[in-house]
């Protein structure tokens, strides 16, 4: 028997560890299976002579999550793989506001009776790469715990999401005065990302027992290098 580390990601509830244990608990050779959420590392033992540390990772990926082998004491490799999350979550987060922000300014010049020609149309244009780039994710997390007959956080933001764009776009095209809700969605989208961004914060933070002050989430800090 051996027994490896793993650094997985993509994991954005508990129910997304559930899911990776029981994928790796249903594999041949593998033993024993523990998934943490809150350090977002997999402790995976398992028969090397039926199933090999590469397929560990390809049935963890098949799921829809990432993973990478990590030595117990190589804490570099740790800590860049934190990071990369980190920086990922920050773009994305960056993303998603450079749309969401005018999609409310516009939604404030309406409600104080504000006219701009076409209102609706430019919220709908800004609020698409919101819903369908950055929202992409949600989408697959959706699709991977259906797959696996469950459902998780991101389906909920997919579903809900999902019903206030198409709503809005159906009020467009066929109903005009039934409403848009456009800001909801890229809102909403935008503020789970945010969370997201400083969850994966929270997690570098606490297993590398830093003290660091608030303003090192936008400051030059060694964390975004």
């Amino acid at each position: 028997m051996k027994k490896i580390n793993l650094q997985v990601s993509g994991m954005h509830c508990a129910s997304c560890a559930t899911i990776i244990n029981k994928a790796l608990s249903k594999a041949k050779g593998i033993k024993e299976a523990n998934i943490n959420f809150s350090t977002s590392k997999a402790a995976v033992e398992f028969d090397e002579t039926i199933i090999s540390e590469k397929e560990i990772i390809e049935t963890i990926k098949s799921k829809g999550y990432g993973a990478e082998f990590i030595k117990e004491n190589d804490f570099e490799k740790q800590l860049e793989i934190q990071k990369k999350e980190i920086r990922n979550y920050r773009n994305t987060f960056l993303f998603s506001l450079i749309f969401a922000v005018p999609v409310f300014l516009t939604m404030v010049l309406m409600w104080v009776n504000i006219e701009i020609p076409y209102t609706e149309h430019i919220i709908w244009i800004l609020s698409t790469p919101v819903q369908f780039i950055v929202g992409w994710q949600f989408y697959k997390g959706t699709w991977n715990t259906l797959k696996n007959k469950s459902a998780n956080m991101d389906s909920l933001i997919a579903i809900g999401t999902s019903a206030a764009y198409f709503f809005s776009v159906y009020g467009i095209l066929f109903n005009p005065e039934s409403g848009q809700y456009f800001e909801i969605s890229a809102i909403l989208i935008t503020l789970v990302v945010m969370g997201k961004w400083l969850e994966s914060i929270a997690h570098f933070r606490r297993e590398n027992h830093l003290e660091c002050p608030p303003y090192f989430l936008f400051a030059g800090h060694s964390l975004w290098h």
